[in-house]
């Protein structure tokens, strides 16, 4: 993967800020995971995810957001490798959501419950029972197929 070059990106930060929104509505997700430790309590990670088979957007996205962008190598030699731009530190999560919140149409429920989620509990914090609640209404959100 080529690394993405700044001065190719034209544009002002409000214009990446509203394509970035268009981007997450259209290929994004935003979601809470939960993994259960060996032997240890559940554990609950926000996360925004964007998945497309063009390196250059998760690398834009990666650049002006900060998290990671990973390549995923598919088994199958006739589609494309994909990359995802995952982030996932509270404090960039909170900040891209509150930066795309007013621009996204579709994913405007999904957005706001990670506003509420991440501004409710801090690091570390325990409240297991409302965390799973969270859980729960993200997992309702971005349920797929007949509703």
């Amino acid at each position: 993967m080529d690394r993405l070059d700044p001065k190719t990106i034209t544009g002002s930060f409000s214009e990446v800020i509203a394509y970035s929104a268009g981007i997450l509505d259209g290929e994004g997700s935003v979601g809470l995971g939960r993994n259960h430790l060996k032997d240890g309590p559940i554990v609950y990670c926000m996360s925004v995810r964007v998945k497309m088979t063009d390196s250059i957007v998760p690398q834009m996205l990666c650049m002006f957001f900060g998290g990671n962008v990973t390549t995923i190598h598919s088994k199958n030699l006739r589609w494309s490798d994909s990359y995802n731009w995952y982030l996932s530190a509270r404090i960039d999560t909170l900040r891209f959501l509150r930066l795309v919140q007013p621009l996204v149409l579709i994913k405007k429920p999904v957005v706001n419950l990670g506003i509420q989620y991440l501004e409710l509990f801090e690091a570390r914090q325990k409240d297991d029972t409302l965390k799973e609640a969270f859980y729960l209404k993200f997992k309702e959100l971005n349920r797929r197929g007949p509703v």
